[in-house]
This record gives structure tokens, C-alpha cells and sequence, in this order.
């Protein structure tokens, strides 16, 4: 117990070389944040519209790019800002920041375009939707309306606004023209495509068993089989308000 403190401060000359080699490194980099401070972000203001602005502009601003990415997924999905105070809306970015830009918030004045709609469409269906129905919306070519039409036949109706992004050269700008006249998306009420129908599909028809539905896939998929509808019914033995559903609900021959 006499060394028992001593004991601390005893280093071999292995031990006394590593404790210097940490204090010589420890004082570079002291000396070194010292002589070469961190740069600070430049931030240059000027006038902006926060409903235009691109990601370079917003980065000379002093903003993050994940700042822009929030922005840019507001603007697609039909955001606008219309007062310079909703700029302190911008979700993710300090407020000190958002104050500190507010003075330099201009935003253009935008007009509503009238929408060229026929006389006697008020109220679009998109699962019952013409394609003449669909020219009188502004934007919507015949290409584009027979587009929205297969691909409705395709996936047995629209069940979702979701779904029409994907329908090829539907612009968000017309998106938001057709989203102002449509009615709520209700049931499909055409034929569905026998050929192309998914799992919750045939199932929704409530004619089939889970496991009927799944054999009539895997015959479609392994074998490249789409049952015919006399063979559907021998095969799964369906009644008579079965096999009328389901001539009557979908396009099976």
C-alpha cells in the first residue's frame, strides 16, 4: 500500500513513448483547427420565388440540399406558397433561417387557368369516363385519353389518384386539372381483363376460395394457361350465380 499511488505514474519507455506521441498528436490538431478554421457557408441573398426556385439558388441562400428535396416534393404534389409568410411553412429548415430570408420573398402573380370543360361534364367519373369525356379537359390529347382508358381496362379501374401517375405522359400539371373535376373514385363497374387480373382482384369478385385463386395464377404464370370460362366453372365447380358473376364482371370467354 506504501506505492499503491506511485504505482500510477511509473511508465515503461514503451508506455512514456505512446503518452507522448498522444500529446504530440493531440496538440496538432489543436494547432491545426487553430491555423485552418472551418470554412463558413457563403450565403449571398436575393430576391426569390420559393414557387420556382431551383436547387443551386437555394443552396447560395444557405440552405441544405434536403431542404430543396422537401420544397420540390411540396411543389409536385400541387403546393404553392401565395404570401411571403408561408415561407415559414417550409418544413425542415430553422426559423431562424426561414425569418432571415422572409424580407427577400417575392413571388409572381398566377392566374387560374379556365378550365375548357363541355357543357354537359360538371363532374368526371374516371371509371365510367369517355375519352371524349376526357379531350374536354384542358391538356388531355386523344393519345393521352385512350392511355387513361387502357390502362383503367388494364388494371380492372382506377382505385386510386395514386394510380393515374402511372399512366404515361399524365403531366402533374394536368393531374391537377383532371383532380379539380373528378367525383371520388368509386368501384369499377366495366368488365375486368380475365387475363391480367391480380390476386385481390379475383378475389374481390367472390366467386373463387383463396386457394382457387392462387392455382388459377400459378396455371397462368408456370403454364401460361388462362382458363376459359366453361372450363373455369367445370373445374372449380361453380354454381350458376357464380359463373353468371363472373361472365357478367369480367371479360373471360
Amino acid at each position: 500500500m506504501k506505492n499503491s499511488w506511485k504505482a500510477y505514474l511509473i511508465f515503461s519507455e514503451k508506455e512514456l513513448k505512446a503518452v507522448v506521441v498522444i500529446g504530440v498528436f493531440i496538440l496538432l490538431s489543436c494547432s491545426l483547427s487553430f491555423f485552418f478554421p472551418s470554412k463558413k457557408r457563403v450565403v449571398h441573398y436575393f430576391y426569390f420565388d420559393p414557387n420556382t426556385i431551383d436547387s443551386i439558388s437555394t443552396i447560395r441562400l444557405g440552405l441544405l440540399p434536403k431542404h430543396f428535396i422537401t420544397l420540390s416534393k411540396f411543389r409536385k404534389k400541387g403546393g404553392r406558397f401565395y404570401q411571403p409568410t408561408d415561407l415559414l411553412k417550409w418544413y425542415g429548415v430553422p426559423s431562424k433561417q426561414l425569418n432571415a430570408l422572409l424580407s427577400y420573398v417575392r413571388i409572381k402573380p398566377f392566374k387560374i387557368r379556365k378550365k375548357s370543360i363541355h357543357p354537359s361534364i360538371r363532374w368526371l367519373d374516371i371509371n365510367k369516363a369517355s375519352s371524349q369525356q376526357l379531350l374536354a379537359i384542358e391538356g388531355v390529347g386523344l393519345p393521352l385519353a385512350n392511355r387513361i382508358i387502357r390502362y383503367r381496362d388494364y388494371i380492372g379501374g382506377y382505385q386510386s389518384y395514386q394510380q393515374l401517375h402511372k399512366v404515361y405522359g399524365l403531366t402533374d400539371e394536368i393531374f391537377q386539372e383532371m383532380r379539380a373535376l373528378m367525383l371520388p373514385i368509386k368501384p369499377y363497374e366495366g368488365k375486368m381483363h380475365w387475363s391480367t387480373m391480380n390476386y385481390n382482384q379475383i378475389a374481390h369478385l367472390e366467386v373463387f376460395e383463396p386457394r382457387q385463386v392462387w392455382e388459377i395464377l400459378r396455371l397462368r404464370k408456370e403454364e401460361g394457361r388462362v382458363l376459359g370460362w366453361e372450363e373455369v366453372i367445370i373445374r372449380f365447380d361453380l354454381g350458376r350465380e357464380q359463373a353468371f358473376k363472373l361472365r357478367v364482371k369480367t371479360d373471360i370467354r
